[in-house]
């Protein structure tokens, strides 16, 4: 449904509160229609609901962030000395979970709505790996036979 909003503006900031009650009810109507037309359910069915489908989604993310979470610990330590290794390891680390994580719904939802599709807001997990894969590849170097107690 792009453009929904742009053909249901709803602004109520300058109304008193009997005239914004009433622009509330016709703008819940119209929405409600356009979401009828487009046939977005009003509530969700739990007789369509596949609980196995959904277990072995889940199962299945789990392995893939085990898969990106185990090797992330030794990287990190192979990454840095010793003498500054737990705050050049900590701070990237948890500065970018708290920003790229934590701005990951606002960021999706935003790109989701902007576009109309709630598929596109994907994309930004996504340039985010891919980014993250092109810098490992470039820059992350092997230290099978590297002393990591010694300064590098």
């Amino acid at each position: 449904m792009p453009g929904l909003l742009q053909r249901f503006p709803y602004d109520a900031k300058d109304l008193d509160k009997a005239h914004a009650g009433a622009r509330a009810v016709a703008f819940n109507t119209s929405l409600g229609s356009a979401l009828d037309a487009a046939r977005y359910p009003r509530k969700a069915d739990p007789a369509s609901f596949n609980k196995p489908m959904v277990f072995v989604l889940l199962v299945v993310l789990l392995a893939y962030m085990a898969l990106t979470l185990v090797p992330t610990a030794p990287a990190l330590v192979e990454l840095f000395p010793t003498q500054i290794r737990h705050t050049s390891m900590s701070f990237p680390y948890h500065f970018a979970s708290g920003w790229i994580g934590g701005l990951l719904p606002t960021f999706s939802f935003a790109l989701s709505a902007q576009k109309g599709d709630i598929y596109f807001g994907l994309w930004y997990p996504m340039a985010w790996i891919i980014g993250s894969f092109v810098v490992a590849l470039l820059f992350l170097k092997e230290r099978r036979n590297v002393d990591l107690a010694a300064d590098f």
